[in-house]
């Protein structure tokens, strides 16, 4: 393949027109997850990215967790989200990852972060060995951009809704709440894209992700390039999360 991709490449007049022959490598080397991107697109973009939100329903905060980019102020992205939940979360929280195709973990992980305990939420497995995604308060280190807020702990129920679309960064979020006693995720299978890549900025202003590492639950479970499923496995997954936060003691109404 590596000889085929350079005859491709032979005679063309931009960096560009590499890009096709180039991905065929890359995706060969690491798998569905790994990609190239051109110059002012992102590994994330979202035509309809929405924005991170907190509302609050009875005594529950619903909480919205969108892609985000590290090109994007994700120290702001992850304030909001845990402003919200430190505000709303008298007795429990949904977790929206619904939509969410990836992008920055670090402040997805960081704005759920009073919703974790301290200590490792997940791994990343490689060839190499095992590192850790690590809570610390409302810090978060290991994956993504190292994210700090502030105010605390919330432990309270937590109802994660997740659908086929919820993928990389998106599924990892997942992750850091699975085995957790008072978690449950509800909905469809995910994406199928839960691995760590490196980002690799080209010559000319592409770049490249390469992925190097499964994701690793704190139950020991691995996932890479298969779907996750929920504990919960519904077409209705707000109506499921919200019996069952009912079931704990909540009222989100």
């Amino acid at each position: 393949m590596k000889d085929d991709a350079l005859r491709q490449v032979r005679g063309v007049e931009s960096y560009e027109d590499t890009h096709a022959s180039l991905r065929e490598v890359i995706k060969a080397a690491g798998g569905k997850h790994s990609n190239i991107f051109p110059a002012g697109e992102d590994s994330a973009e979202d035509p309809d990215q929405r924005d991170p939100s907190v509302v609050p329903r009875g005594d529950v905060a619903f909480a919205t967790v969108p892609d985000v980019s590290r090109h994007d102020d994700v120290q702001a992205y992850a304030d909001t989200l845990t402003e919200g939940i430190l505000a709303h979360a008298a007795c429990g929280a949904v977790v929206d990852l619904r939509g969410n195709v990836g992008g920055d973990m670090g402040p997805m992980v960081a704005g759920v972060s009073p919703l974790l305990p301290d200590g490792p939420a997940l791994s990343f497995v490689s060839r190499f060995g095992t590192t850790d995604v690590t809570v610390d308060g409302n810090s978060v280190r290991g994956g993504g951009t190292p994210v700090t807020t502030q105010g605390g702990k919330r432990d309270v129920p937590v109802a994660l809704l997740v659908d086929a679309d919820t993928a990389s960064s998106g599924e990892a979020t997942m992750l850091a709440f699975r085995g957790l006693e008072r978690s449950r995720s509800f909905g469809e299978p995910t994406a199928g894209y839960a691995s760590a890549n490196m980002v690799i900025d080209l010559y000319d202003g592409a770049h490249m992700t390469i992925t190097t590492a499964k994701d690793k639950a704190r139950t020991g479970e691995e996932f890479a390039e298969d779907p996750i499923q929920p504990d919960v496995r519904t077409t209705d997954a707000e109506a499921e999360a919200i019996a069952w936060l009912k079931e704990q003691g909540c009222s989100p109404e």
